[in-house]
């Protein structure tokens, strides 16, 4: 009988479903000689013959499976050669394809890093959303910037640029709030000359409050001044000649005003003294962008207009404090001075 490979053994013992114990034949497992072996398995003497008679058959049977064995056996090893790469390679493969992508994985991750870092700094850069600051409105009530009573229970500090479409919006918008909310709110304006075009029409509306017709000016630049620039600007045909110091005294003149009193309060020490000292007061609160608002103290951020200056009044109303001395008292009196955010711990109260 031809011997058979260490493998086709195994696939011979797995088909003919043999439990995995040394065979009881094979001298080596420490067994009885064959005979003996074969007489102890009967539980009887021996018997040479009829031990031959299974001898026999078993090799015929292990025969008649060789072919068949030797032939998987040999597809088997075929196919070992044929596979060509090796699992380590595989993966070391997989491995470098994705290291080649590196670079763009960390630019991806700078732009991520940036953007965060954007995003902090702009948080960071937000008053506390429960922090009451007292933004000093003093002399631009005094000068007569300011629409709406003195009896009003609801202070809106509006910071604000004459060549900004957002403020010109938010104009309508507090227009229409003060409207519905009659009596009940006051709007004190501060300015914040970002552009250079609309510096004559900030010092033209503090000449005009010098003679009580601030909100009458207001109203009239932003039509007549602002509004042509915008529409220029709007048509790629930028024209600012609106926004100049003659169409200002001209504006100034349409609402009744004394032009000749007019342009000398306009070019005059005062009302330039009146915008340094409004930045400088805004600067204190970190303040870089318009319009900007604060509502009885605290920063307006976006949140429904209507119902957040509703819960003003309605707060204001049930301190105790007269409506006209509630900006002075309460948030002028017990208000923070400086810009904090939300991670800076509020400062003790003396």
């Amino acid at each position: 009988m031809k011997k058979l490979s260490a493998l086709a053994c195994l696939l011979l013992v797995a088909a003919s479903g043999c439990e995995k114990q040394p065979s009881k034949l094979d001298p080596s497992t420490g067994g009885v000689p064959s005979t003996a072996g074969a007489a102890a398995a009967r539980g009887g003497g021996g018997d040479s013959g009829e031990l031959a008679q299974r001898l026999a058959a078993l090799e015929a049977k292990v025969e008649r499976y060789r072919e068949p064995l030797e032939v998987v056996a040999s597809t088997i090893e075929q196919k070992k050669g044929d596979l060509k790469v090796d699992p380590y390679n595989l993966l070391d493969g997989r491995l470098r394809k994705l290291e080649s992508h590196n670079d763009a994985l960390a630019f991806l991750e700078s732009v991520y890093q940036r953007q965060k870092a954007e995003q902090q700094k702009e948080e960071d850069g937000k008053p506390d959303p429960n922090g009451i600051f007292a933004i000093d409105v003093s002399k631009d009530i005094a000068l007569g910037m300011v629409e709406g009573p003195a009896t009003a229970p609801v202070t809106i500090v509006k910071a604000f640029d004459f060549a900004c479409p957002y403020c010109m919006q938010m104009n309508d918008h507090l227009k229409a709030l003060m409207k519905q909310n009659e009596g009940k709110i006051r709007v004190v304006y501060k300015n914040f000359v970002i552009h250079d075009n609309a510096r004559a029409g900030h010092l033209g509306s503090c000449a005009a409050a010098k003679q009580g017709k601030y909100v009458a000016f207001k109203e009239a630049f932003w039509e007549k001044g602002y509004k042509p620039f915008l529409e220029s600007l709007q048509a790629k045909k930028p024209d600012d000649s609106t926004m100049k110091p003659d169409s200002v005294v001209k504006i100034a003149g349409e609402v009744g005003l004394d032009t000749q009193r007019f342009e000398a309060d306009m070019n005059g020490d005062e009302c330039k003294q009146l915008i340094k000292e409004d930045m400088e007061e805004l600067a204190k609160f970190e303040i870089n962008s318009t319009p900007t608002l604060y509502i009885n103290g605290t920063h307006f951020s976006g949140q429904p207009l209507g119902p957040f200056v509703a819960s003003k009044v309605k707060e204001a109303e049930a301190s105790g404090v007269a409506p006209g001395d509630y900006y002075d008292k309460v948030i002028m009196a017990k208000g923070e001075k400086q810009f904090r955010n939300a991670k800076t711990p509020k400062p003790a109260t003396p």
